[in-house]
């Protein structure tokens, strides 16, 4: 239950834009996977704060006036948190996003290492508007984007 409070902590920094405490739980070499097809998956691994910053949470916020995750539901084990729940938000053009989401959160020595999410990636393309998915495998044998 300790790493639960640990990863809640993070989603509510987030949420209130709280950035140093985010960066502070960060690992300075973390992982980042981004659902495969997903709009936000360029075939790479994001590592360090700052790629995820620029590639993940910027690009969001250019294309949602409103954004949130909704956790349902953590289940630990090990050093490993699931969070269960679903993106909530509305683009700037006025699309509504309602999505299923999976998180699973690597912590070793108090500093999250890794992220993998898992989402439905056709209602996040549709709602974008990024078209066709990535399908020349290039999100399984994906290169590392380092910051």
């Amino acid at each position: 239950m300790k790493l639960i409070s640990f990863v809640k902590s993070v989603y509510e920094a987030s949420g209130s834009g709280n950035t140093p405490f985010i960066l502070e739980a960060f690992d300075q070499n973390i992982e980042w996977h981004e659902a495969e097809n997903s709009p936000y998956d360029i075939g790479t691994i994001f590592v360090g704060a700052q790629s995820i910053i620029e590639g993940v949470f910027g690009k969001i916020a250019e294309d949602f006036e409103e954004f949130e995750v909704k956790n349902e539901q953590f289940i630990e084990s090990g050093n490993v948190v699931i969070m269960l729940g679903r993106y909530v938000g509305k683009t700037k053009s006025g699309k509504g996003l309602n999505a299923q989401a999976a998180h699973v959160w690597t912590i070793e020595n108090g500093k999250i290492t890794k992220f993998v999410g898992y989402t439905d990636t056709d209602q996040w393309r549709r709602v974008i508007g990024t078209g066709d998915v990535n399908v020349d495998g290039a999100s399984l044998a994906k290169k590392q984007l380092k910051s």
